[in-house]
C-alpha cells in the first residue's frame, strides 16, 4: 500500500458527501419543523439523544482502533491493522447487546410519553444498524480505500433526507424513527458488494487492550457529548419538551457549521498519528495542524453568512411558527463557528497522546457551562440565556484547549494562532455589517426573494474573495511534505 497520498485530494473526496449531509439536514430540518411543529420535534429531538449517547457505549474500543490503526499502517503492519479493526467490530457489537435489556426496562418504565417511548425503542434498533455502518465504513477510510467511503455516504445522505421526509409525512413520528433505520441498508449493500465486510473475531485481550487504550477518548468523547447536549437537558427539565422545539430548530440548522471542520479534523488526526509512528519533527505536526486550521476558518466564514441569511429567509417566509427562535439564530451560529478551535486542538492533544490534558479541558469546560446555565435559568432568561451560555462554553472550552496544548508543548510558534483570531475577528465584523432587517420583516417567501439574493451575492463574492487570497498566498506549501503523507520532508 503507497502511503503518499496527499491531504486535501484525499479529504476533498469525504468533503463532498459531508456537502451533501449539509444540503440534506439542512432540508430535513426545515420540512420536519414544518410537517411537526415546536411540540413534536421536540419530541423527536429528545429521542434523538438515545443515539447521541448510545454511540458511546463502546468503552473506548472505536478510539482505541483509532489510534492504533493509523499507528499500525505509519509502521506498515497492516495485517495487525486488519486483525484491530475486526476485534472492535465484535466488541462493540457484544457491548450492545449486554445494554439492550436494561434500557428496554428504563424506557418501559421510565418514560410515560407513547411517542417518545416507541420513539427511543426504534432509535435503538437504528444504533445497532449505525454501529454496523459505521465500522464497515471506518474500515475503508483507515486503509484509505476513499473511494468505497465516498459512495457509501452519497447513498447514506440522499436515502435518508427521502426516506425520513417521506416517512414522517406519511406516518409521523413512528415513520420518521422507521426511516432513521432502514436509511442504513443501502450503504451496508453497497460495502458489502465492494469487499468493506463485517468479520467478527472475538479477541479478549485485544478488545480488552483497545478498550484500556481509547477509554480516557471515550471519556473525552462522554465529555464532549455533554457538553453539546447538556442545553437540551436542562430545556426538557426545566422550560419543557415544547421548547425544545424551538431551540432543535435552530442546533439543526447552526449544527451544520461543524460537519466539516470535525471531518476535517478527525482526518488530519489520523496523519498526526501516522506522523508520530514516524517520528516526524514536532514543529511540522503543529505548523501543518496550524495551517489546516486556519483554511477551514477562513473558507467556514462566508459558509456560515450564506446559512445564517438563508436561516432568516426560511423561518420569516416559510416557518413562521418559529420566528420566536430567530435571537437563538443569532447567538448559536457563532457558538457552532467558534468550536472550529476545538475540533482541530482536541485532535492535536489526541495525535500527540495528551488525553490527559483533554479531559481535564473539557471538565473545566462542562463545571463552567453547568455552572452558567443553571445561573442564567435563575436569572429567568429561558431559552435566549441557554443559548448565549452554549457560546461562552464553546469560547471556554476552545480556548481551554488550546492552553493545554501550548502549556504540555511548549510553543505554539508557526501554527498560525494569531491569524486564525484575526480571521475570526474579521468574520463577527462582516457579520454585523450585513443589513439583514429587510429580511425579518417578511410575510412570505416571495416577497423576500430579491433581497435574499442580492444578500447571498454578497457572501458569495467574499468567497471567491478568500478562495483567491489563499490561492495566491500558498501557505500550505512548507507543509506539503506532511500533507502528502511523505514524512521524509522534514522542512520547519
Amino acid at each position: 500500500m503507497s502511503l503518499k497520498l496527499n491531504f486535501f485530494q484525499q479529504s476533498s473526496m469525504l468533503l463532498i458527501p459531508d456537502l451533501i449531509k449539509i444540503i440534506t439536514t439542512v432540508i430535513s430540518s426545515i420540512f420536519l419543523a414544518k410537517i411537526f411543529g415546536p411540540e413534536r420535534l421536540g419530541i423527536y429531538a429528545a429521542a434523538a439523544l438515545a443515539m447521541t449517547y448510545g454511540t458511546l457505549l463502546h468503552l473506548g474500543i472505536k478510539n482505541g482502533a483509532g489510534l492504533q490503526v493509523p499507528f499500525f499502517i505509519g509502521k506498515g503492519e497492516f495485517n495487525f491493522a486488519d486483525q484491530c479493526v475486526n476485534s472492535s467490530i465484535t466488541g462493540i457489537l457484544a457491548i450492545l447487546f449486554l445494554f439492550t435489556a436494561p434500557y428496554g426496562f428504563l424506557i418501559y418504565y421510565f418514560v410515560a410519553n407513547y411517542e417518545l417511548m416507541v420513539g427511543l425503542y426504534l432509535t435503538w434498533i437504528s444504533l445497532f444498524f449505525y454501529e454496523i455502518y459505521n465500522m464497515a465504513e471506518a474500515k475503508a477510510r483507515l486503509n484509505y480505500r476513499i473511494k468505497n467511503v465516498f459512495y457509501s455516504q452519497i447513498f447514506l445522505h440522499i436515502t435518508r433526507i427521502f426516506l425520513l421526509l417521506y416517512l414522517a409525512a406519511t406516518f409521523g413520528l413512528i415513520g420518521a424513527f422507521i426511516g432513521l433505520i432502514v436509511c442504513y441498508v443501502p450503504s451496508l449493500v453497497y460495502l458489502y458488494l465492494n469487499g468493506e465486510r463485517i468479520y467478527f473475531s472475538w479477541d479478549y485481550e485485544e478488545i480488552f487492550k483497545l478498550i484500556k487504550i481509547g477509554f480516557p477518548l471515550m471519556l473525552a468523547g462522554l465529555l464532549m457529548t455533554l457538553f453539546i447536549s447538556i442545553d437540551r437537558w436542562i430545556i426538557i427539565s426545566f422550560i419543557g419538551i415544547d421548547q425544545l422545539g424551538y431551540y432543535t430548530f435552530v442546533i439543526g440548522i447552526t449544527g451544520v457549521i461543524t460537519i466539516i471542520p470535525q471531518k476535517i479534523a478527525s482526518f488530519l488526526s489520523q496523519y498526526i498519528r501516522e506522523a508520530v509512528g514516524a517520528d516526524v519533527d514536532i514543529k511540522i505536526i503543529i505548523k501543518a495542524t496550524g495551517i489546516v486550521y486556519f483554511l477551514c476558518l477562513v473558507l467556514l466564514a462566508p459558509c456560515i453568512l450564506m446559512i445564517y441569511h438563508s436561516g432568516i429567509y426560511l423561518i420569516s417566509g416559510f416557518l413562521v411558527e418559529y420566528k420566536e427562535s430567530i435571537p437563538l439564530f443569532d447567538v448559536l451560529i457563532y457558538a457552532s463557528f467558534f468550536l472550529t478551535t476545538y475540533y482541530f486542538y482536541s485532535q492535536l492533544l489526541v495525535g500527540l497522546n495528551l488525553r490527559k490534558e483533554l479531559l481535564i479541558s473539557q471538565g473545566l469546560s462542562l463545571i463552567f457551562l453547568n455552572f452558567a446555565n443553571f445561573l442564567a435559568l435563575k436569572l429567568g432568561y429561558c431559552l435566549l440565556g441557554i443559548a448565549f451560555v452554549s457560546l461562552c462554553g464553546s469560547l471556554f472550552l476552545s480556548f481551554s484547549v488550546v492552553y493545554a496544548a501550548y502549556k504540555k508543548i511548549g510553543t505554539l510558534k508557526n501554527s498560525m494562532i494569531g491569524y486564525s483570531i484575526l480571521s475570526i475577528l474579521i468574520t463577527v465584523i462582516v457579520f454585523n455589517i450585513i443589513d439583514i432587517s429587510s429580511l425579518t420583516n417578511i410575510t412570505n417567501l416571495y416577497e423576500g426573494m430579491n433581497t435574499f439574493f442580492k444578500i447571498i451575492a454578497i457572501d458569495f463574492v467574499f468567497l471567491i474573495f478568500i478562495l483567491i487570497i489563499i490561492i495566491k498566498l500558498n501557505i500550505t506549501k512548507s507543509v506539503m511534505g506532511f500533507l502528502r503523507r511523505d514524512f521524509s520532508r522534514q522542512q520547519i
